[in-house]
């Protein structure tokens, strides 16, 4: 896996073979595109390039919690992925995905929501990803049935 200026939540799982915010070559700005143009000090031409590498690090990703990342799955600079989202196997996500959100192909693409909208509310409430590791364990047996997990924990009005 190859991961690069991004902000990774609790509970996540990433397969191999992920790239989370890949560099670009210079596509439209150079005459060339060849990571000599940028990558100088690997090619015997000088310093690097540090300007061209700045904008990845301002670019960060952001994954949220309880995200699940399919095997070669490549996630582009900016892109913001909610908290339990799937990714589908091979997907590059050039746009942000919402929470609860199964996304898969080549740009990735909305295939289904997890949950209702009433169900993603209350677990974004809940907010199991924030509870001790002494809670979770205390609490296993609660993750095993969606619904009697939100009546139990859900504390809206």
């Amino acid at each position: 896996n190859q991961i690069f200026a991004a902000d990774i939540g609790k509970f996540c799982s990433i397969a191999s073979f992920v790239r989370i915010n890949p560099g670009n070559h210079p596509t439209y700005t150079r005459p060339a595109q060849h990571h000599f143009t940028y990558r100088r000090k690997q090619f015997g031409f000088g310093e690097d390039d540090e300007a061209f590498f700045a904008w990845r690090k301002e670019s960060r990703v952001h994954i949220g919690n309880d995200v699940w990342l399919g095997h070669g799955v490549t996630v582009m600079p900016g892109v913001t992925i909610g908290n339990g989202a799937v990714v589908g196997s091979g997907a590059v996500v050039t746009h942000d995905v919402p929470p609860y959100t199964v996304v898969a192909g080549v740009p990735a693409k909305k295939i289904r929501m997890r949950f209702s909208d009433d169900i993603i509310a209350a677990l974004e409430r809940i907010r199991w990803w924030e509870w001790s590791h002494e809670q979770i364990k205390g609490r296993m047996a609660d993750f095993e049935d969606l619904e009697s997990f939100i009546r139990k924990y859900d504390v809206s009005d």
